[in-house]
């Protein structure tokens, strides 16, 4: 469920060490082409996705061997480059990743050459368990927010670090279109099911009447969901 909750949620850009496409998939599925780099432009795309390791759909692009590494910074300085000046400019929120890649550490240390307070202001990431020896060794680096006390079961913390990312999800958007879909039905509060009615009878209107300010009205409520 992971690639599909980040992919909803309101961000122009994403980095991954995956070679899998379900970022992709799921972002395309949710409405926001999404651009991959490196590979082609999309002119239409809304946000873009860098796939440092390579991916899945074109072996020449993966790195995974230990020449592949030891070749990485002579061949994909760009993006290597673009990682840095997102460490630098953006808040990045690492999520589901180790922080245990070397050309992170590499990428990490040369900003911190530059920039020493900005990335533990800027980064954090969303770790699954409390681990006393990361918090130390991540110290005034990244700041580490862990899902989950100490001795959780991973199964247990990877599936509250998703329901984190769904009410993450749930806060950042203001679209309200759940209000009509009957999957909802069993969810909705009082005052929800009494504006649901309004709402409704106010899409009900529009579809027997040609009037221009019922139409209006109709597309005023639209993020409420569409009537049948």
């Amino acid at each position: 469920m992971a690639p599909t909750l980040i992919a909803n949620l309101p961000l122009d850009q994403a980095i991954t060490l995956n070679y899998d496409e379900l970022f992709e998939i799921a972002s395309n599925d949710a409405g926001h082409k999404c651009a991959v780099i490196p590979g082609d432009e999309n002119s239409e795309a809304s946000r873009w996705l860098l796939k440092m390791h390579g991916q899945v759909s074109d072996a020449s692009t993966i790195v995974l061997t230990r020449s592949d590494y030891l070749g990485f910074d002579a061949n994909r300085n760009v993006l290597a480059a673009l990682v840095k000046a997102s460490l630098v400019t953006k808040r990045l929120v690492f999520i589901g990743f180790g922080l245990g890649d070397d050309h992170f550490h590499q990428i990490l240390h040369d900003v911190r050459e530059v920039s020493p307070e900005s990335i533990s202001r800027r980064a954090i990431a969303l770790t699954l368990k409390d681990d006393s020896l990361e918090q130390k060794a991540w110290k005034n680096k990244i700041t580490l927010q862990p899902m989950s006390p100490p001795g959780t079961d991973t199964a247990t913390a990877g599936r509250v670090l998703e329901l984190f990312l769904d009410y993450l999800l749930m806060l950042s958007t203001d679209s309200r279109e759940y209000l009509l879909d009957p999957a909802f039905d069993s969810q909705l509060t009082a005052p929800e099911r009494r504006l649901k009615e309004l709402v409704s009878a106010i899409h009900e209107l529009n579809h027997d009447s040609d009037d221009p300010t019922v139409t209006a009205a109709a597309a005023a409520i639209g993020r409420f969901g569409a009537g049948n």
